[in-house]
């Protein structure tokens, strides 16, 4: 079940599956996804909580807003990004597990990017599906991989501007 009560915190367990999220949410809940097919909808902008993507379990989100800027995800089943428009993307949640953080973004020549609030903990794959994941140290990105994996499929790719280091490179 899902409650989310204006203005109370954003909380509970997303136990169905193939459901989509369409009202905001807000407070410092943790939201526990469980199951398959979750469509993150809505605006989280005022959410500082926390996702918890449970193994097994899979979301998709096509907008930063629908997790907001301040929470932070624990990972260890799947979560798509898919942005509903062309454009760069840039995460900056924290983000920690071992799960699949697959990104596909409107054209090939979008470019997505971490941010230092992300951190380093990530264990998980990111997996290039479509777009350029950029490592830059000038947004002081360059470590966030160091224990994940970066995957480059379909017509996904990377750009790299100096050497770094990560913990797998999958093409």
């Amino acid at each position: 079940t899902y409650r989310n009560e204006a203005p109370k915190a954003a909380k509970g367990n997303l136990n169905a599956g193939n459901i989509t999220l369409t009202r905001d949410r807000s407070g410092a809940g943790q939201v526990k996804v469980n199951k398959t097919g979750i469509s993150l909808g809505g605006d989280s902008g005022a959410f500082t909580g926390s996702w918890n993507g449970k193994s097994g379990a899979s979301a998709t989100m096509s907008a930063a807003g629908n997790i907001g800027g301040s929470s932070s995800v624990a990972l260890a089943g799947t979560l798509n990004l898919t942005p509903a428009s062309s454009g760069n993307y840039a995460w900056n949640n924290a983000l920690t597990g071992a799960g699949m953080l697959n990104v596909t973004l409107g054209a090939g020549t979008d470019k997505f990017t971490f941010g230092t609030g992300t951190g380093t903990a990530y264990a998980g794959a990111v997996n290039m599906q479509k777009g350029e994941y950029v490592l830059n140290a000038k947004v002081g990105n360059d470590n966030i991989l160091s224990n994940g994996t970066l995957r480059l499929s379909g017509s996904g790719s990377t750009v790299l501007d100096a050497n770094y280091t990560i913990g797998g490179l999958d093409m």
